[in-house]
Order: structure tokens, then sequence, then C-alpha cells
């Protein structure tokens, strides 16, 4: 609050007019306001004026989701009413699932503004998450996105263990952290442990039993599990769990006393998310993981497409992460290029978000335009980070090689090398095809991005026949 107890509220409006409109309605109401007319601007001084509500009524070029985005990622507990009647925006904020947000149509009347201002000013009706712990941002417009936010909150209301399938770097873990924070237990421990390194641990002395719960949490009777604990344990790449791990987990879940546990039923305030990278039925197939413990998890389940199935998502991650980065560092939020966006949306992204991410921190910290972005490329070491060479994901689609029975006889003279040789040479033609474009025809440069010589590009146009 500002001087006298008055209520500092900031005031978004590109129009004077209306924006000093908004001013006096607040003024009136005995509030203290600062004005801004972009969002830029209102994001570099949040911090500094520390406000109790901001009011935006409108956005340029359709910046609403950036801008709440990034607000709710400085001060997930700032209250916001939005002034607007662009539906998609009321639909994003819906998908979403923030909390403190208010919307009033652009013909509001003056008891409807003020009643507003109240409701989220004190807090009435409006929903906070657990204490001690604040619910991640999830951002991503498309359907799977959506549909995933909306069945968080209802997840967090029970204690049953949820399943994540997704591939390394999708959001597993910031989708389990996300439902323990709107759990009941959400002020308990988020203990994080990995499937993968659990055979390699220890139990401590006097712990005997390499399936003990100690390994788990490192805290034993006073841990997560323990008789006086309670939280969350997230177990990322379950299909690597050993053998007697899963046991000790089905029997854990069944509520069955072992271990010192101290009676029989469900633990409480406990709960177990689970998440893999490769599909279980696969692990179960050979025999390396239990059935029953498959169905004990996946009482709840959770898929997250891969980004490159989701590529509606790349932009508003792309926003947001340049947005995450900049106000970190204290610099002004800006628009990377539109040559820059276009390669980081025609990516295929294997490493998914946490490989946009990364990608777009580099960008931030090194500079933004497109020699950036080559730069990062050409002095890759031919790791995922280089956005430029990647082909989407249906690029390395098998060699058109016809096996059915009217082919028998040409294919009774093929040999697995012939077919590999075949499948080289038309993934070798898509790949030249694909740099070629990507150079805007500067065959050097397409030479560079596909890391061979110049001369060499030039055989290979000539033996594919791409002149």
């Amino acid at each position: 609050m500002g001087a006298g107890g008055q209520n500092k509220i900031i005031v978004l409006e590109a129009d004077r007019i209306r924006r000093d409109t908004l001013k006096s309605l607040l003024a009136e109401g005995g509030h203290l306001t600062y004005s801004f007319d972009d969002e830029k601007n209102c994001l570099d001084n949040l911090l500094a004026i520390s406000p109790d509500l901001v009011v935006a009524r409108s956005f340029s070029n359709q910046e609403g989701d950036r801008f709440v985005n990034s607000l709710k990622w400085m001060n997930a507990d700032l209250p916001l009413l939005l002034i607007s009647d662009d539906l998609s925006l009321n639909e994003f904020v819906e998908a979403a699932g923030f909390t403190k947000i208010g919307i009033l149509k652009e013909n509001f009347d003056t008891f409807e503004f003020r009643q507003e201002i109240s409701r989220l000013l004190n807090d009435e009706n409006l929903i906070d998450p657990p204490n001690g712990f604040k619910s991640p941002l999830i951002v991503g417009k498309s359907p799977a996105m959506v549909k995933i936010r909306q069945m968080i909150p209802a997840l967090g209301q029970f204690q049953d263990p949820v399943y994540i399938q997704g591939e390394p770097g999708c959001g597993k873990e910031l989708v389990a952290t996300a439902i323990h924070s709107l759990s009941k237990n959400g002020d308990c421990p988020f203990v994080r442990v990995s499937g993968e390194t659990i055979s390699c641990e220890r139990a401590p002395g006097g712990f005997e039993d390499p399936a003990s719960p100690w390994v788990f949490t490192g805290a034993g009777q006073n841990g997560i599990f323990g008789t006086h604990g309670g939280g969350t344990l997230f177990i990322d790449e379950v299909g690597s769990l050993p053998p007697a791990f899963q046991s000790w987990l089905l029997l854990m879940l069944d509520g069955l006393e072992r271990n010192g546990f101290p009676e029989s039923g469900p633990l409480p305030n406990t709960r177990v998310i689970a998440s893999s990278s490769i599909e279980l039925a696969d692990v179960m197939g050979r025999g390396e993981f239990r059935q029953d413990l498959y169905h004990r998890l996946s009482v709840f389940k959770i898929e997250i497409p891969p980004l490159r199935k989701r590529p509606g998502d790349i932009q508003p991650l792309v926003d947001f992460f340049v947005d995450k980065f900049c106000l970190s560092l204290g610099r002004s939020p800006f628009d990377l290029a539109g040559s820059t966006k276009a390669v980081l949306q025609n990516y295929g992204w294997p490493g998914n978000v946490r490989e946009l991410e990364r990608m777009v921190k580099r960008v931030v910290i090194l500079g933004a335009d497109d020699a950036v972005i080559e730069k990062l490329c050409l002095t890759s070491d031919g790791s995922d980070d280089c956005p430029l060479v990647g082909f989407g994901e249906d690029f390395f689609i098998p060699a058109d090689i016809d096996f059915t029975d009217n082919a028998a006889g040409e294919f009774k003279y093929f040999s697995l090398k012939r077919i590999a040789r075949q499948y080289t040479r038309q993934i070798e033609r898509r790949a030249i095809q694909k740099a070629i474009t990507t150079a805007r025809g500067n065959r050097k440069k397409a030479a560079r991005l596909l890391q061979i010589s110049y001369k060499s590009l030039l055989n290979k146009i000539k033996a594919y026949d791409l002149s």
C-alpha cells in the first residue's frame, strides 16, 4: 500500500482518454494510481511499484496472453482486472486456471467497476493456493495443455497416485509440481527421486533392506513417509526402478505395514506421482516392470505430447521465456525478429520445452537476431541445441520401398546393405533440399548448416539432380 493506507493500482491502457477515465474512477475510491500505455513499460516497473492491483484495458498487437503470463510469473498473487471483449483472451485466462483475475466487458458501468475492484483487493471469493507453495505456470494454448491444466485442480483434491507419460523435457515435473501445489498437502515437502539412480544408492547404516524408504527420502521415520511426515514423492523414470523397490512401492501404496510404517491403510498426507519417458507397457512386456504396480500408479494418467505435436505452443513459450529471462536480468522485454521466430517455430525440438528454454536463454543473453541463431548453430557440437538442423517430426520417414507380394521378385535381390543405402540417399536428398530452403537458396550457407564443405554440397546437388 501507499502512504496513508492507499492501495497502489497500476492502470495499463493505450488510449489516453480511457486511461484518464480509469485513473479518475480509482482516485475517487481513494486509490493511488500509476499508469502505462504499453505492456513492456508496465512490466519493467512492476517490481519497483509493488502494486496491490493491476487494471488492464487494452493490449497492443494481441499481446494479452503474453502480458498475463509474464505478470503471473512475476507475482502469482497479484490481482489483475482485465477489461476486454476479446473472447480469446477470456478463454485463455479461464483455461490457464489463474487465480485472482477478474474480467469486465468494455461497456462496464461505474458500479460494476468499483465492485470488481473491491472484490479483487479484498480477496473476496478468490481461491489461493496452499500456503508455502505456489503453483508453477504452465504455458500453452494447445488443446492438450488446456486439458491438462483443467485436470490439475481436480487431481489436487485427491491423494491417489498420478502417472505422467511424456518425452524428456516436455514438462512432466512441472505438471507434478502443479498437482502438488494445489493438493491438501501442498505445504508439505515435494521430494523428487530418479528411478534411474535408485539402484546406485545405499541405505545408511542400520538399514540393511535395499528397499528401505530411507533410500527414497533420505529422512527415514521423520521423512516424507515417516510417522510424522507427509508430502508428495515424485518418482521420475519409474520404469527404471529395480524389482525390490517396485515391490516396496506397491506395498506402500497398498498401505501394508512395512519398515516401521505405523498401521495398515493409506498413509496420511502422502501421495505418489510417477513419470516415465518410455511406454511402461513396453517395459512390462519385457518382464521388467510389475503390471500390478502400473495399474496402482495409473489411477490417474496424464499424457503430455511432445512439443513438435503442439506447434501452437511454441510462440507463447518463446514469448514467455524471453520475458522471464529479460525480467530476471533486469532488462526490458523485447520481441525477437520475425525470421528468428520462424526458425524457432519450424524446428523439430527433439529436446522439447527444456531445449526451447535453453535456446531462448542463450538468445536473450547473447542477442536476438538471425546472426546469433546461425552462429549458435555453426558452433554447435552436434547436440540438440542447434535450431537450424531440426527437420520436424516426420522428416525421417522410412524410404518408400515396396515390400508387397507384387514386388517379391524384385525384393529377393535386395540386401540389407542395399536397403540402408537407398534409405540414406533419400534422407540425404531431402536434408539438402531442406537446408537450401532454410538458407533461402544460398548454397554456401546451406553447406555450413549441413556441416559439409561447399564442394561436397555441389557434388551432391549434381548427384541427386537438385540443380
